[in-house]
């Protein structure tokens, strides 16, 4: 458990929540091996509630769709258009390649 909470004072020193939600979530797996499994289920709802509210950006929507499709998680476009466009055209485009 001490390696536990060590890494859990580096995770908050990280700042960026989509990279405190990964290294949570990572912590979530540790417990899973080490059969700590209330520790794992409490682990992985943390990084899933960080995943769900993290505010991400980029240089360009383009960019930023490329790196959201990456995730293999849900997400939402919410409001901005621009995202939402470039989703559309990357999803037709791997819906062409997929035949």
């Amino acid at each position: 458990m001490a390696r536990v909470v060590d890494d859990r004072r580096a995770i908050e020193k990280l700042g960026n929540p989509l990279l405190r939600a990964y290294a949570t979530s990572k912590l979530g797996l540790l417990a899973d091996a080490e059969e700590r499994f209330g520790d794992a289920l409490r682990l992985h709802i943390e990084a899933r509630d960080l995943f769900a509210s993290a505010n991400v950006g980029s240089d360009s929507a383009h960019e930023l769709a490329l790196w959201l499709a990456l995730l293999d998680a849900d997400f939402e476009a919410g409001e901005d258009r621009e995202l939402a466009k470039e989703l559309r055209q990357l999803a037709n485009r791997l819906t062409r390649a997929a035949g």
